[in-house]
């Protein structure tokens, strides 16, 4: 759990560093009078509003695995309760997606912390900036607790097994995860425009399609390894790369879309006004992410050739709804000032003022570096 947290603080200070200086940062324009801000340009959306959607659904996930993990403790260690058959599932099935989210989340953080790097240009270079404290706390959370291409395999075995067992099994599990293994399902996309492929259900069945084609394939590939007399560790092994490794992503991110879903949903009772723009996170979350998989679905028939087009106009369509929100988004979930620590994410927007300020009072930036001697006799002009 902490691992998970640890990346959501880190994608948080990213993506809240990128989008203000995205705001304030003007470059080019229509015309040589008019400078537009570069969140105005749908590429600089593109690159990285979508990990705005993702860190919204990394909070819904990592809190509710949180308050699931905190009532399964509580249970195990209360001395008047007997561990039955719900804890024993419980236990199993928080394992499976522990280990696939952890894989997912820091893999998440670490491309969006590059991602958002790049998208300040050469001012995300600046040590002030931030992103090189950012990059260096995150790049271990890959191998925290087992390498995540590892944890990954734990996750995948446990879907395949259930898939295998599935006829006469429980059609439910304490944590919900794979309770759509036990249910029928469409075998084509319902969805038939833009409007139909904002609405997250859809998302969600898409998804479940998705680990259920995925699960089938990588059992079976399992199984002929194993009937052509591959020994069981050698079949595992063969059966991961294209097969259990994107069931497991698969099956973490279509829980962390269910448990973002969620929240919208609770919060339309709370505050409808809100519930437009998280649906739209969502929306966006679930197609950028189902975006990585669409090989999968084609093969499967799910989708053809006009729908994997829309996916990609219905995600730039989000990202232009998402424009005039995306600063007050990310003002939710980003840390005070001085924790952020970065001229460039200033909540004040003075990127510019900050940043002349660390230019001019770092020690040492506007003097030699104490090696220079060491090299000033090494060069001879040859003019």
């Amino acid at each position: 759990m902490a691992t998970l947290n640890m990346c959501v603080a880190l994608l948080s200070n990213a993506v809240t560093i990128a989008i203000r200086y995205s705001a304030v940062r003007r470059q080019f324009g229509p015309s040589d009078d008019c400078e537009l801000s570069i969140i105005e340009y749908p590429l600089q959306q593109w690159r990285l509003f979508p990990y705005l959607a993702s860190l919204f659904a990394m909070k819904a996930a990592a809190r509710e695995l949180q308050v699931s993990h905190f009532h399964l403790t509580c249970t195990l260690h209360d001395p008047t309760q007997l561990l039955g058959q719900e804890e024993i599932d419980a236990l199993t099935e928080m394992h499976a997606l522990l280990s696939a989210c952890k894989a997912v989340f820091s893999w998440t953080t670490q491309a969006a912390i590059q991602q958002c790097r790049e998208a300040c240009g050469g001012h995300g270079y600046l040590k002030c900036a931030g992103f090189a404290g950012l990059r260096n706390d995150n790049d271990a959370s890959c191998t925290y607790e087992g390498d995540n291409n590892v944890l990954q395999q734990q996750a995948s075995q446990w879907v395949v097994r259930l898939w295998g067992q599935r006829q006469g099994q429980q059609d439910h599990f304490p944590l919900g995860s794979v309770d759509f293994l036990y249910r029928s399902r469409a075998d084509k996309m319902s969805a038939a425009s833009e409007r139909e492929l904002c609405h997250p259900p859809v998302l969600l069945e898409a998804y479940e399609w998705l680990v259920c084609w995925l699960a089938e394939k990588t059992s079976q590939l399992y199984q002929s390894q194993v009937q052509r007399g591959t020994d069981r560790f050698t079949a595992r092994n063969h059966s991961q790369v294209y097969r259990g490794r994107s069931l497991s992503l698969a099956y973490a991110e279509h829980y962390m879309l269910k448990c973002l879903w969620k929240q919208c949903e609770a919060a339309e009772q709370q505050c409808a006004d809100s519930h437009g723009v998280l649906t739209q996170l969502c929306a966006l979350y679930g197609l950028s992410s189902l975006e990585k998989h669409q090989v999968f679905l084609h093969q499967g028939g799910y989708i053809d050739n006009s729908q994997s087009e829309m996916i990609h106009s219905t995600i730039l369509t989000l990202c232009g709804q998402l424009k005039n929100e995306a600063v007050s988004l990310v003002d939710v979930v980003a840390p005070p000032d001085f924790i952020l620590n970065s001229v460039l994410g200033h909540s004040s927007g003075e990127v510019y003022k900050y940043l002349e300020q660390a230019l001019m009072t770092t020690a040492g930036n506007l003097e030699r570096p104490a090696w220079w001697t060491e090299l000033s006799g090494k060069f001879r002009s040859r003019l």
